[in-house]
This record gives C-alpha cells, structure tokens and sequence, in this order.
C-alpha cells in the first residue's frame, strides 16, 4: 500500500463525484493545492511525471487528481508505476476512473493492490433506498412517507436528480415537512422527458411533432410547469454553452451546472450551435411570457402556445413580436 495514493473507480457518476470531493476535502485541508490532469484533454505524460515528483509550494502537501489515466492511448505502463511509487511523500493522488477499464493491465493490477481502492457501482435498489435517505437527512429535509417513496422511486438510481430535486425542496419549502403535492411540483412523472421531445421538435422546426408534443405536455401538467420545463431546457442551454466554451471536460459539466449527465448529452450540439445573442432574447422572451401570464395580460393556455409558437418560428431563423 502506497500512503497517499488513492484509486476511485466506477460506472455511478454521482457517488463517483462525491467520494472525489470527500477526499479532496480530506488530503487538501483548505490549503487550496490541487492540481487536476485529465487525460482525454490533450494527455502530456511529461506533465504527469513532472506534477508526480515535485512537492507543492513551500513543501506543502499537494493533491494530484488524475482523469481517464488507464484509458489513455500509447500511456507507457510501466513508466507511470515507476513514477507513483517514487511520487513525492508530500504529493497525495488520486486516480479517478469510470468502469470502462481493462482489468486485465499491469497498471490497474498495480493500482488495486497499491492504492486506497474506492469501487463505487450502480447501487440495487435497496441500497439505492439507503443511500438516497442518507441524502435526504444530509440536506436536513424532512419529507412525509408518501412523499418520500414517490421521490425515491421516481429519482431511482440517478443521484445527480436526487440531488438536484432536494435543493428545489429545501428552497420551496423553506423547512416545513415536503408533501407529496411538492414532489409532484418537482418531480413531474413525465414532464421533463416531453420537454425534451418538444425541444427536439421545436429545433427540427417540425410544427406538426411540435403540436403533438405540446399537447401532451398541456394534458398532464398545469400551465406554470410546462412554462417551468421548457424555461428549465433553455437555462440548461446556457450553463452547458458557458462551459463548453470555456472548455469544461464533459464530465465536469453536468457536476458544475448541476444538471443530470444525460442532459448535458442531448443539449450539447444544441449549445454549440446557438449564438449568445439569440439564446439571450430566447431567455427574455420566455421571461415575458412568464410576466403576461403573472399579471393576467394573457390566459396561461394561450401564452404557452404563443410561446411555443414563436420559439419554433426562432428556431427556423426568425421571430414574431409579442407585446410586454
């Protein structure tokens, strides 16, 4: 075993992410030194070795995060577990790789007998139970028995939701004990996923799809939640725009937008393609429907579909004027 050398492994994403945060938080003590290499950006493995040797700054201990390190091509195995057994004693590092790992290499070999092994796989559902409970309690939400299996079902496996849900609860509810009522506000059945199906239409300029899609929406959900979910898509648009410019890795990006890592997946090519400028007055014309409907300027039902509407007359390169 190699003191300061961990290894976090695993296809949960969310967990995955949390544990990486829990050590980070434990090895860097708030001294603010860590270094991160991911190695499916621009992989230099005379950077790896260079950060592996050297001490931090005034010989304080340092913390070395190493991404996709045993899925990078042409990596020279033997080197690099040469240079972690010889890393600095003041260097901490941590291996963070997803399941889609060979076993069978001499590196994950050496990593699983030298290191401070952490395997984070998709949770059964009973385990998927307590560790969502446990999230629940850490977010200090107190939420009724029904409520509580209804967002436990709904949010099954996929921690990132879970999480994301909570945060609306605690700031909606603002203490009081979370109803079944609220779960139904934030946790729509299937809302979300016909948002996107709209989305889809909308970009495709296909008004036909488009009608259809808004119809089902319309028909198991009020006015304000189908305004809530298309708003959600094009707020979504613009963090994982910001981020990809800013050339965020992928996997950073549904941690720092906060949003499900499916989500990032099917906006991405979307964000890519849309300027600033047109998601900006997108943003504001949402916004103002959002107004006319608020002050009774225009029925909800009407509003949402003059909405809908000009969003598709947008995505085909023009727009119709709405009063406000």
């Amino acid at each position: 075993m190699i003191d300061g050398l961990y290894f976090i492994f695993g296809n949960d994403d969310f967990r995955r992410q949390a544990k990486l945060e829990e050590v980070i938080a434990r090895l860097d003590a708030g001294r603010k030194n860590v270094v991160t290499i991911d190695c499916e950006d621009n992989f230099e493995e005379e950077r790896l070795i260079n950060e592996l040797l050297s001490t931090g700054l005034f010989a304080q201990e340092k913390t070395l995060v190493v991404k996709n390190l045993l899925t990078t091509k042409g990596l020279d195995s033997e080197v690099v577990i040469k240079k972690i057994q010889k890393k600095s004693p003041t260097v901490n590092v941590i291996i963070l790789e997803k399941n889609n790992v060979d076993k069978r290499t001499k590196l994950y070999k050496f990593l699983f007998k030298s290191s401070y092994f952490i395997e984070l796989q998709t949770l059964s559902r009973v385990s998927w139970e307590k560790f969502a409970l446990e999230l629940v309690a850490k977010n200090n939400i107190d939420i009724e028995g029904e409520a509580q299996r209804l967002l436990l079902a709904g949010t099954e496996g996929n921690g990132w939701q879970l999480q994301n849900i909570l945060e609306q609860l605690r700031l909606y509810c603002l203490g009081r004990t979370v109803t079944s009522r609220d779960i139904d506000l934030f946790l729509p059945r299937k809302v979300v996923g016909d948002s996107f199906a709209l989305l889809d239409a909308l970009k495709a300029g296909n008004d036909k799809v488009m009608v259809g899609h808004l119809a089902a929406l319309r028909a198991q959900s009020e006015p304000v939640l189908v305004l809530g979910a298309i708003a959600y898509q094009y707020r979504a648009l613009v963090y994982v725009k910001g981020l990809l410019e800013a050339k965020t890795p992928y996997a950073e990006i549904a941690r720092r937008a906060k949003i499900m890592p499916f989500v990032v997946g099917k906006l991405t090519p979307l964000a890519k393609n849309l300027s600033w400028s047109w998601l900006a007055k997108t943003y504001q014309f949402i916004a103002q429907t959002d107004i006319n409907i608020k002050t009774g300027a225009i029925a909800p039902e009407a509003g949402i579909e003059l909405l809908v509407y000009n969003l598709s007359r947008r995505h085909k390169g023009s727009m119709l004027h709405i009063g406000g």
